[in-house]
């Protein structure tokens, strides 16, 4: 069958599972590749890549420099779509093609036409220069249609090598590499300026840079490990460096998410006070056993049980909804380590979910993307089937526990996820009924 013989199969199985997640999921797992006019039409969209991984589905080496932006947006089509954001897994060898077609974008398929295709509109901040000459979309660029200003703040992890490094991950690649193949970041150093940070975040949200379009709802900072210190700095100064800043430039409207490792619950209330809404401690993985193995430095130098612990403990902190770790989604069936069947694999994702979300956790699903650059290579991605049943399985467990949507995302459903690396915000609560397909 081709693909898109297979994604009908799947939207006739699964009748409850938007068309939207079911397409998403297959362009996060294959990738997608850009015909010649495809490139040439993203020359007046943003183009800077400010995310800690590489999300390449192949070699860059591969790629002749092309330069499309982070995420497209899927609408209308022969499938009715609403508006769905994917991100740019870039794989010339993918079956999915953005191509133009009759002067139209299009998403397609062995000329099989699947939607109209967008690129996101170019932000009016876009462009400007500080004295140094960094641009300020390298230092806060916009990601999910433009509704999240990515702080990729530190650029290596400290869990550094095969010992430490979590196998699924390609973040030190990408920081030694990053200047190779035309992929921008700010200059010289390997973390960013607290006051550029501070400048460019009252640029969008005091200024009105991020125009065109809605105003950004969340501010994400992110970054590697610290185990020691960083600028003479602890992890926590460092992170809590710009969370000051930042709110003393733009006051407190707008949420800030950080991604960090795992804090116990008075650290919590310091960056609590500090003006941090929504924590993310990435568990990664649930199974315990693979957790030792795909996690070692995180297993090492906290482990996996204290971990949990400290995530579950700091919803007393942050509030339910705020407490968002996780998951790499289809890691679990990782070769030669994970669950040999794609049933074995949910009871695990299952148990993990029914814990986590009855303590308030609200925890979040990433879809692994098989980097080329990392321990996991050689792998085959994920089952579209597993991909699609974890996403209900997800929906009706957070359906289950009443939760708020995950703490800095926007609203759940097919239109209004903005999520590029995830499909579980693009799912329908209303058709999710518990243990339908698990």
């Amino acid at each position: 069958m081709t693909r898109t013989d297979e994604l009908e199969n799947y939207f006739n199985r699964f009748p409850d599972v938007p068309r939207e997640v079911i397409i998403k999921e297959d362009l996060l797992r294959m990738g997608v590749g850009f015909s010649d006019a495809a490139v040439e039409a993203a020359k007046n969209s943003p183009v800077v890549r400010g995310t800690l991984f590489t999300e390449l589905r192949e070699k860059a080496d591969r790629l002749k420099g092309i330069k499309v932006p982070d995420e497209i947006h899927l609408i209308s089509g022969p499938y009715g779509l609403k508006r769905t954001v994917v991100a740019n897994r870039i794989n010339s060898t993918s079956p999915y093609l953005v191509d133009v077609v009759d002067s139209r974008l299009m998403l397609t398929e062995d000329g099989r036409e699947i939607a109209a295709v967008e690129y996101p509109p170019l932000p009016r901040y876009y462009g400007k220069k500080f004295e140094d000459g960094t641009l300020y979309e390298e230092v806060i660029p916009l990601r999910c249609n433009n509704l999240l200003a990515f702080n990729n703040l530190f650029r290596i992890c400290q869990l550094w090598g095969e010992k430490e490094e979590c196998k699924f991950c390609d973040i030190n690649w990408n920081a030694r590499e990053r200047e190779k193949h035309g992929i921008k970041w700010t200059r010289d150093k390997a973390f960013k300026s607290v006051e550029q940070v501070a400048e460019v975040a009252e640029e969008i949200f005091i200024r009105d840079g991020y125009l065109p379009g809605p105003r950004p709802h969340t501010i994400f900072l992110t970054g590697g490990t610290i185990l020691g210190t960083l600028a003479e700095k602890t992890e926590d100064e460092f992170y809590l460096s710009y969370i000051d800043a930042i709110r003393e430039r733009i006051g407190y409207r707008t949420p800030i998410l950080l991604q960090s490792g795992a804090k116990d619950k008075e650290t919590c209330k310091i960056y609590r006070d500090a003006g941090l809404t929504v924590h993310g401690a990435n568990i990664e993985v649930w199974d315990k056993d693979l957790f030792k193995i795909l996690c070692p430095g995180k297993e090492k130098y906290i482990g996996r049980d204290e971990w949990i612990k400290r995530v579950v403990e700091s919803v007393d902190v942050f509030g339910e909804g705020n407490v968002c770790p996780n998951f790499v989604m289809g890691v679990e069936l990782c070769k030669p380590y994970g669950f040999k069947d794609i049933n074995s694999a949910l009871k695990s994702m299952e148990e993990g979910l029914e814990f986590l979300m009855s303590h308030g956790v609200c925890a979040r699903f990433d879809t692994w993307n098989v980097s080329p650059y990392t321990a996991l290579a050689e792998n085959e991605p994920p089952p579209l089937e597993y991909l699609i049943r974890a996403d209900l399985l997800w929906c009706e467990t957070w359906v289950k526990y009443d939760l708020p949507p995950v703490g800095g995302t926007g609203s759940v459903g097919p239109g209004r996820g903005k999520n590029q690396i995830s499909a579980i915000h693009d799912m329908d609560p209303s058709r999710c009924v518990r243990g339908t397909y698990v």
